[in-house]
Protein backbone atom coordinates (compact mmCIF):
# COMPACT_ATOMS: atom_id res chain seq x y z
CA UNK A 1 0.00 0.00 0.00
CA UNK A 2 1.57 3.49 -1.31
CA UNK A 3 1.63 6.65 1.31
CA UNK A 4 -1.52 8.00 -0.54
CA UNK A 5 -3.58 4.70 -0.43
CA UNK A 6 -2.56 4.42 3.43
CA UNK A 7 -3.55 8.00 4.29
CA UNK A 8 -6.89 7.65 2.19
CA UNK A 9 -7.31 4.71 4.00
CA UNK A 10 -7.32 6.31 7.60
CA UNK A 11 -9.36 8.98 6.65
CA UNK A 12 -11.82 6.59 5.40
CA UNK A 13 -11.79 4.64 8.53
CA UNK A 14 -12.25 8.00 10.52
CA UNK A 15 -15.44 8.34 8.65
CA UNK A 16 -16.70 5.19 9.23
CA UNK A 17 -16.41 5.99 13.05
CA UNK A 18 -17.91 8.62 12.66
CA UNK A 19 -20.67 7.70 11.11
CA UNK A 20 -21.55 4.92 13.53
CA UNK A 21 -21.26 6.96 15.88
CA UNK A 22 -23.71 9.80 14.15
CA UNK A 23 -26.40 6.62 13.99
CA UNK A 24 -25.85 5.79 17.92
CA UNK A 25 -26.29 8.97 19.28
CA UNK A 26 -29.12 10.07 17.00
CA UNK A 27 -30.65 6.44 17.98
CA UNK A 28 -30.03 7.31 21.45
CA UNK A 29 -31.82 11.01 21.00
CA UNK A 30 -29.06 13.36 20.91
CA UNK A 31 -29.46 15.62 18.04
CA UNK A 32 -26.17 18.22 18.92
CA UNK A 33 -23.64 15.36 19.55
CA UNK A 34 -25.09 14.16 16.06
CA UNK A 35 -24.55 17.72 14.44
CA UNK A 36 -20.99 18.55 16.61
CA UNK A 37 -19.99 15.04 15.02
CA UNK A 38 -21.13 15.53 11.41
CA UNK A 39 -18.94 18.70 11.68
CA UNK A 40 -15.95 16.86 12.16
CA UNK A 41 -16.47 14.82 9.75
CA UNK A 42 -17.84 16.92 6.52
CA UNK A 43 -14.46 17.94 5.03
CA UNK A 44 -13.13 14.45 5.25
CA UNK A 45 -14.36 13.12 1.59
CA UNK A 46 -12.54 16.12 0.35
CA UNK A 47 -9.36 15.79 1.97
CA UNK A 48 -9.91 11.94 0.99
CA UNK A 49 -10.00 13.52 -2.90
CA UNK A 50 -7.17 15.73 -2.71
CA UNK A 51 -4.61 14.65 -0.36
CA UNK A 52 -3.55 18.18 -0.22
CA UNK A 53 -1.21 18.54 3.04
CA UNK A 54 -2.48 22.05 3.97
CA UNK A 55 -6.06 21.05 4.14
CA UNK A 56 -4.77 17.53 6.05
CA UNK A 57 -2.62 19.64 8.41
CA UNK A 58 -5.64 21.94 8.89
CA UNK A 59 -8.44 18.90 9.79
CA UNK A 60 -5.38 17.77 12.17
CA UNK A 61 -4.46 20.88 13.69
CA UNK A 62 -7.54 22.83 13.65
CA UNK A 63 -10.61 20.55 12.91
CA UNK A 64 -10.15 17.77 15.21
CA UNK A 65 -8.81 20.12 18.33
CA UNK A 66 -12.00 21.90 18.05
CA UNK A 67 -13.70 18.58 17.89
CA UNK A 68 -12.40 17.47 21.03
CA UNK A 69 -13.07 20.59 22.52
CA UNK A 70 -16.72 20.45 21.93
CA UNK A 71 -17.99 16.79 22.05
CA UNK A 72 -19.19 15.61 25.14
CA UNK A 73 -18.50 11.80 23.96
CA UNK A 74 -15.58 9.53 24.44
CA UNK A 75 -13.04 9.94 21.60
CA UNK A 76 -10.89 6.95 21.63
CA UNK A 77 -12.52 5.22 18.68
CA UNK A 78 -10.52 8.28 17.04
CA UNK A 79 -7.41 7.77 18.69
CA UNK A 80 -4.90 5.28 16.94
CA UNK A 81 -6.51 6.56 13.37
CA UNK A 82 -5.33 10.30 14.28
CA UNK A 83 -1.89 8.98 15.56
CA UNK A 84 -1.49 6.84 12.07
CA UNK A 85 -2.69 9.73 10.59
CA UNK A 86 -0.42 12.20 12.43
CA UNK A 87 2.48 10.10 11.42
CA UNK A 88 1.40 9.77 7.47
CA UNK A 89 1.06 13.77 7.41
CA UNK A 90 4.87 14.21 8.50
CA UNK A 91 6.23 11.15 6.70
CA UNK A 92 8.54 11.88 3.40
CA UNK A 93 7.42 9.97 0.44
CA UNK A 94 9.74 7.47 -0.77
CA UNK A 95 11.19 8.16 -4.17
CA UNK A 96 8.85 7.62 -6.85
CA UNK A 97 5.35 8.09 -4.86
CA UNK A 98 3.10 11.07 -5.35
CA UNK A 99 4.33 13.96 -3.71
CA UNK A 100 0.91 15.70 -2.56
CA UNK A 101 1.77 14.72 0.84
CA UNK A 102 5.22 16.26 1.14
CA UNK A 103 5.55 19.48 2.26
CA UNK A 104 6.79 22.21 -0.51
Amino acid sequence: MNHDDETRTVLLDILRIGILRIRLLGWDGHGQQCAIEADHLHNIPQLIQSLNLEQLLYYYSIERPAFLSSIASNTNQFKSYWEHLAQLIHKKPDSGENPRLSAT
